[in-house]
């Protein structure tokens, strides 16, 4: 099942590494909540840097995602373990 959403993710040709792009909806809690969690990164070896959303928030938002398919998008999941199992000692959980 696919659901429709304004992302799209551009590719570094030198590196092929992918980026999935999700513009902000100023209009929604989520989206800014996340933007105030973005981490500031150096791009490559370069002196440039750029913004990127936190590891929790990612997760967050494929979980979004994922919901959505109705727990059908096996992609989603291999994106939330894809971020999960790398920096799993460092994500903020957050125990009630």
């Amino acid at each position: 099942m696919r659901v429709r959403t304004n992302s799209f993710n551009v590719i570094h040709t030198a590196s092929v590494i992918k980026a999935d792009i999700y513009p902000i909806n100023h209009n929604n809690d989520f989206d800014l909540s996340a933007m105030s969690h973005r981490k500031q990164v150096q791009l490559f070896s370069t002196n440039n840097t750029i913004y990127i959303a936190s590891a929790e928030d990612i997760i967050l938002q494929k979980l979004r995602l994922y919901k959505l398919t109705k727990n059908q998008s096996e992609k989603q999941w291999r994106d939330i373990l894809g971020v999960l199992k790398p920096k799993r000692n460092e994500l903020n959980y957050i125990t009630t």
